[in-house]
């Protein structure tokens, strides 16, 4: 038990001196994420750095700094590199992760007057021997305003966080395989060999990672940080952060050294988490008309249980984040009701357009057209198309341009046609072939589809006639002669 409080009391007096990879805005080990401390929140952070092999710069170095929280959008670090050698440090979240689409980040690191600065010194030519060695083969990079975008996605727990980023200065590397990393690739040459006197001095790299939770609070991080492969865990608690990283392992069987890095941080308690309200706008008007209408609206949800006022046909709420029932209200129209469920920070917008109560004479109107509706439809298809033709008439009388309507009342007249002229032409061939007894026969079945048919009904009167047999002229029967 002795042996285990000497190890934890050797870690966290060494870490507490300490920070070079882990020593700006919030980040893996050392690239940014498009995420930032929170707001009014602070961090005290150290770190070091031990060479693995032979020294080739220095054994160890070791830095401390110190971290603000801006409003949950951005973050401001303070580093010290080495006694005379500050830097400062930017971190802000351009757009939060929503849904599918991860977040989007900016910032600039090395916010200082030193054109060239690293844990070591702050002169082009001194530094990790790695770093100054880009002088052989192209050009080093100034650090000064590393200006960086990033994005980031979380796919939550075992899944993994996973972060892509482009940044000029301390994220452009020449080296042998982290040339191929960067803008210079694509605008200058890709051959290593041939980048000497020819480097853009602000030339963009291409850094990247990813971090995995293995048991919750401990995680595995893995980057390439636009100039060399590191990797690490990181354990965190409520307040305090540790880290243990191993960097530069593209090294390791090389000329330069691997570095073990240790990293520690202290946090003030987390604030109480701000809730961002769900933004809620309604917009109401007469279905028919187009015309806006004032309205309440009766929400329900949660605890809260209240009436709203929407005038000129709008209304705009905040509402905390949960489940709803909204009530649209209008007296003399039909209610519209609406479920949500509202999350942090959502946008949400509705235009309804509502329809009129109908009022009694119209309740007896829609009734009457219902009626002479269905009489219709059965007239129709009973093959009784004068009185189909009639029914629905009606219909649109009470219902002008009723699309229902009008399509069968077209149907009934093109039946009834149909069915008349067949009657007709039935009817005059008969007449023709001087069978009048049948012809008035057919006739009549006219007058009884079309009862108001003069023309037929002269046409029964004169057959009538035609066929009533004709009266015998008595014979007169003249007195013998006296």
């Amino acid at each position: 038990m002795r042996k285990l409080l000497f190890v934890l009391s050797i870690v966290i007096v060494t870490t507490s001196f300490a920070a070079a990879d882990f020593n700006s805005t919030t980040g893996l080990i050392d690239i940014p994420v498009a995420k930032v401390q929170q707001g009014g929140r602070w961090r005290a952070f150290a770190s070091g750095i031990f060479v693995i092999g032979e020294n080739l710069d220095s054994p160890a170095d070791f830095n401390t700094g110190f971290a603000y929280g801006i409003g949950d959008w951005g973050e401001v670090t303070i580093s010290m590199l080495t006694s005379v050698d500050y830097s400062l440090n930017f971190n802000s979240v351009l757009r939060k992760a929503s849904g599918a689409l991860p977040a989007f980040g900016f910032g600039i690191h090395n916010i200082t007057y030193r054109k060239y600065i690293s844990e070591l010194g702050n002169s082009e030519d001194f530094g990790f021997s790695d770093d100054v060695d880009y002088l052989k083969v192209a050009r080093r990079p100034h650090e000064q305003f590393s200006i960086y975008f990033v994005t980031t996605k979380d796919f939550g727990g075992s899944y993994g966080e996973y972060t892509v980023g482009l940044g000029r200065g301390k994220y452009v590397g020449f080296g042998p395989h982290s040339h191929w990393f960067n803008s210079d690739m694509l605008f200058v040459t890709t051959n290593q060999h041939e980048l000497l006197g020819r480097a853009n001095e602000d030339a963009f790299g291409l850094f990247f990672g990813s971090s995995w939770k293995i048991i919750d609070p401990l995680s595995l991080m893995l980057e390439f940080d636009g100039r060399d492969v590191n990797a690490g865990l990181s354990y965190k608690f409520t307040m305090i952060d540790l880290n243990l990283a191993w960097t530069h392992i593209e090294q390791v069987g090389k000329s330069h050294r691997p570095r073990i890095s240790i990293g520690a941080s202290v946090s003030s308690f987390p604030l109480p988490k701000r809730v961002e309200y769900a933004s809620i706008s309604i917009r109401v008007f007469d279905n028919e008309s187009g015309e806006p209408l004032t309205f309440n609206v009766n929400l329900e949800g949660g605890k809260t249980s209240k009436t709203l006022q929407g005038k000129k046909g709008k209304i705009k709420m905040k509402l905390l984040p949960g489940e709803y029932v909204m009530k649209v209200v209008i007296p003399g129209y039909k209610w519209k009701q609406i479920k949500l469920v509202l999350k942090e920070g959502e946008t949400r917008a509705f235009k309804l357009g509502l329809e009129k109560k109908p009022t009694e004479e119209e309740l007896a109107k829609e009734k009457e057209f219902d009626v002479n509706f269905v009489n219709g439809v059965t007239s129709l298809n009973n093959g009784k198309y004068k009185n189909a033709v009639a029914y629905l008439e009606k219909c649109l009388l009470l219902k002008p341009g009723d699309e229902e309507a009008t399509s069968y009342y077209e149907k009934a007249r093109e039946a009834f046609r149909r069915q008349f002229d067949a009657l007709k032409i039935a009817a005059e061939a008969l007449e023709n072939n001087r069978n009048y007894k049948g012809a008035l026969g057919k006739y009549k079945e006219l007058l009884v589809i079309d009862e108001s048919n003069a023309e037929i009904a002269a046409k029964i009167d004169q057959l009538t006639k035609r066929l009533r047999p004709k009266k015998e002229t008595p014979k007169v029967v003249k007195p013998p002669a006296t």
